[in-house]
């Protein structure tokens, strides 16, 4: 795939923060703050925040600090949706409509053929089963150019159950980040074709309460597997 498309975000330690990341900022007031409005009155969203916000800070820091630029959303969904390949209903039930009346006239052929045998019939023997092998060469050639029309899709699966190579660089940036973040998880996104992977993203999970935030950071060409950072 032409992974040119795709485009890499800048994560610097100056980036522009919202109103609860500035809470969580080294402020000892504010850190009491959360810590008495939690005990007192039992309000701990503030403080819930505050760690939220810290981690979130830590991380883009070590994204900095590595130079690890994930790439644009925008970029990506654009990049897999160029992949895919989405089923049409319209040729399937072609071929359906086309192997089922075959079936039927090779079972009417069949009989034919039977009951003209019985009948010592040659021309009607002969041209049943004229039809019966015209009806299995039909279906042959119908389930055979039916293949081509495969299902693309993108699958997400666990880096610790992805069974493909892995390359070095990208594992090296996942180990860079899990050092200091041992909250964030791996995956592989991967684009299968009929179960073969087509340029697999890895992807940095990061949770925080409900919410779910995916950094696309590596991609590689599985069909060409060289080890080298494409992009």
């Amino acid at each position: 795939m032409n992974v040119s498309v795709l485009e890499r975000q800048t994560i610097t330690w100056d980036t522009p923060v919202s109103q609860w990341e500035r809470l969580g900022d080294d402020d000892p007031l504010s850190d009491e703050l959360a810590q008495e409005a939690s005990e007192l009155l039992g309000y701990t969203l503030l403080a819930k925040k505050k760690r939220e916000a810290r981690r979130q800070t830590t991380l883009e820091q070590t994204m900095a600090e590595y130079d690890i630029r994930p790439f644009t959303p925008e970029s990506v969904r654009k990049y897999k949706q160029a992949c895919e390949i989405k089923p049409s209903m319209f040729w399937p039930t072609v071929v359906e409509s086309v192997l089922g009346l075959t079936f039927t006239v090779i079972l009417g052929a069949m009989g034919g053929l039977f009951f003209s045998a019985l009948l010592m019939n040659t021309m009607v023997s002969y041209y049943c089963a004229l039809t019966i092998v015209g009806g299995v060469v039909v279906g042959i050639l119908f389930t055979y150019f039916s293949s081509p029309l495969v299902r693309r899709e993108w699958r997400m699966l666990e880096l610790a159950s992805y069974p493909e190579p892995v390359p070095e660089y990208a594992l090296q940036t996942a180990l860079d980040i899990k050092k200091k973040h041992p909250g964030v998880s791996f995956y592989v996104d991967v684009l299968e074709e009929k179960s073969v992977v087509v340029d697999p993203f890895l992807v940095m999970r990061v949770q925080s309460g409900n919410m779910i935030q995916d950094y696309y950071i590596e991609v590689w060409n599985e069909s060409a597997f060289s080890g080298q950072r494409e992009v």
